[in-house]
């Protein structure tokens, strides 16, 4: 077992660092998930080991998804971990293979990248099986236990673990949780949800009246899921998501907890008579994986006008102007399954842009898409990383990762704080086959 670090190590094994290291910083990594700064520096060989099996795990069902430009984001979550490894002591025999294993696996976490960044899925695949390999090497030098290990941190305090179960926070007293990483920053495909919602409202919907709603979320085995067994995401335990028939109406809000385990209150006024579909957007610290439980209920009232089923690129809403358009500048329908990036610009009345956008939950801007077919929501933030300090201001352009999973008609709401008033625009986009 290679125990304690060492300070030296060979050149070339330095090189391959340098090289994943700023494709690690390339990566953007900061999304609506943060990563834990002890999983982008892990300090020992049990920690190193455990976050090169996640984001091994993770490029292993990207490539399956067919995601290429996702994978440099996740493969090089290990260029920090095999730093840790290739300083691990050792005897002056074992010295040279363990440079040499070290270096092969850095050279194969670059190659996966740059293939992946290049959008050749069928060379990031290739490069990932000689990484797993050269892993496989590595691994026989250290003891199975270590490369096996768990680890298991609080949700609040994610960079307090422990490598034993059962144990609970030293800072919050509350119990630990295994370690996950999200397999992708941009979309979450919901094929194993293990969250259920129900609703309680005061009085049935209508129209104009404010409701009072009580959200009930549970495991499938029936278990209040309470904030503890949430991440923040974007300053929420809990994200509802409520729009109207036609996707005319739409709102985002924050339910707070009743005191109640596993209950949630909000309010909301909604705008037409018709179903109203609730979405709970929640990330459970068992899977660290995004989720969208839903619950129906009907409102009385007049009914919404006809849905807009034609695409609008460019809409006002509050005397703004807002227009978007994919990375490559044109404005047309994106392709489903693929990684996009799409860019919103705000201008004023006479169409000077907008450079005062408020930070508004740690973003100076929020996309919410609703398929016409009621069943799949997206949900996209800025990329660059939260925004820490509410003194900055942003605009006009800000770009966003856009992965449609699946054709069909979309309606995008733009959020944004201007002057420390809310505008909210709305988008139709026909997503190709």
């Amino acid at each position: 077992m290679m125990k304690n670090p060492r300070s030296n190590f060979c050149p070339r094994t330095a090189r391959a660092i340098g090289l994943a290291v700023l494709l690690l910083q390339g990566a953007g990594l900061r999304a609506d998930v943060p990563v834990p700064p002890r999983v982008l520096e892990p300090l020992t060989p049990a920690e190193a080991w455990n976050v090169i099996r996640l984001a091994s795990a993770n490029v292993e069902r990207l490539i399956v998804e067919k995601r290429p430009l996702e994978v440099a984001t996740q493969v090089s979550l290990c260029s920090p971990p095999l730093r840790v490894l290739s300083k691990a002591s050792v005897t002056p025999e074992v010295q040279p293979v363990l440079d040499v294993l070290t270096a092969k696996a850095f050279r194969a976490v670059n190659t996966t990248a740059k293939e992946g960044m290049a959008d050749n899925l069928d060379g990031a695949a290739a490069a990932f099986q000689q990484l797993k390999l050269a892993l496989g090497e590595l691994a026989r030098g250290f003891d199975p236990a270590v490369v096996e290990q768990e680890i298991h941190h609080c949700v609040a305090h994610p960079d307090v673990i422990s490598t034993s179960p059962g144990k609970l926070c030293e800072v919050c007293r509350q119990p630990f949780v295994v370690r996950r990483i999200p397999y992708s920053f941009v979309y979450v495909r919901q094929d194993k949800p293990t969250v259920r919602l129900t609703l309680r409202p005061d009085s049935p919907l209508a129209a104009g009246k404010v409701c009072r709603v009580v959200a009930r979320l549970e495991t499938l085995e029936g278990q209040p899921v309470r904030p503890a067994d949430l991440w923040v995401t974007h300053a929420r335990h809990v994200h509802m998501l409520v729009v109207g028939p036609g996707l005319a109406d739409f709102h985002d809000l924050e339910p707070a907890p009743t005191g109640q385990d596993g209950e949630y209150e909000f309010s909301f006024t909604p705008a037409f008579g018709g179903g109203y579909r609730f979405r709970a957007g929640v990330v459970p610290a068992v899977t660290g994986l995004l989720e969208h439980p839903v619950a129906d209920l009907a409102c009385e009232g007049p009914e919404a006008p006809p849905p807009a089923g034609e695409e609008t690129f460019s809409t006002t809403a509050d005397g703004y102007r807002f227009s978007i358009a994919l990375g490559t500048g044109r404005m047309g329908s994106p392709k489903a399954e693929r990684l996009e990036m799409l860019r919103v610009h705000v201008a004023d009345a006479e169409g000077r842009p907008v450079t005062r956008l408020e930070p508004d939950r740690g973003a100076f801007a929020h996309f919410t898409g609703f398929y016409s077919d009621g069943k799949t929501v997206v949900q996209l933030h800025p990329v660059g990383g939260d925004i820490l300090r509410e003194d900055l201001r942003g605009g006009p352009f800000l770009s966003f990762k856009f992965h449609p999973p699946h054709p069909g008609f979309m309606r995008l709401y733009c959020q944004v704080k201007v002057d420390g008033k809310p505008v909210r625009a709305s988008f139709g986009m026909r997503i190709a086959e």
